[in-house]
């Protein structure tokens, strides 16, 4: 499955599973057959060609519900201090960005619901970047020139950057993708979500990250 294949009705079929009750979680893979014209067993097939996607096909179906978990006492957990490099060899560190809000998110080209918040991660790009805020992607994608042409089709304005499952492991257990983090003005991370995230939840949490005292 080419992530650069990636039409409407894969965007449609994340928006379906993310919204999808566990009650009627069992019948994804009818919606996925009738809405993507592809069946479960060519989504098995393709995921065999790499560990993650079998894992993310196992178990992306329940993370994509999406569940946010923040401290009861907002005090966060320390972000790891990462010190990553972008597609054009720009350095990005974590810690140079203590004082902003910071989206981690990660993800990969052949995540439907993956693709789908790259709209709304241009849009937070937009409105929240003068504000205080930093996006940057890291992408689980096996093939960089792969992901680099996708960057330049759907032009992408916020950072990206290639990763594989160990950086992933640094901000906790890697269950499926999306995989989102929200780290405050002090470097904690103060919100993780699993799954699709639509637009107004992210700038409602964004917005309560950017209010806080530096």
């Amino acid at each position: 499955m080419n992530g650069h294949g990636l039409t409407a009705g894969a965007a449609l079929v994340g928006g379906v599973i993310s919204f999808l009750s566990p009650c009627v979680l069992p019948l994804a893979p009818g919606y996925v057959s009738m809405l993507w014209g592809i069946t479960l067993e060519q989504l098995r097939s393709d995921a065999d060609h790499g560990p993650l996607r079998k894992m993310v096909l196992l178990n992306g179906i329940a993370s994509v519900t999406g569940a946010a978990t923040r401290d009861d006492d907002d005090r966060g957990r320390p972000a790891p201090n990462l010190q990553l490099v972008d597609l054009e060899g720009r350095s990005v560190s974590l810690a140079s960005l203590r004082g902003k809000v910071v989206i981690v998110d990660f993800w990969a080209t052949w995540c439907p619901p993956c693709v789908m918040e790259v709209p709304t991660f241009k849009k937070l790009q937009t409105t929240y970047r003068d504000k205080g805020l930093e996006i940057i992607a890291i992408s689980l994608d096996e093939d960089k020139r792969d992901l680099a042409e996708f960057i330049r089709k759907n032009d992408l304005t916020y950072t990206v950057v290639l990763g594989d499952e160990n950086l992933a492991e640094k901000f906790g257990p890697l269950t499926g993708l999306p995989m989102t983090y929200f780290i405050d003005r002090k470097g904690r991370i103060r919100i993780e979500h699993a799954g699709f995230m639509d637009y107004e939840n992210f700038a409602h949490e964004v917005e309560r990250l950017l209010a806080e005292p530096r």
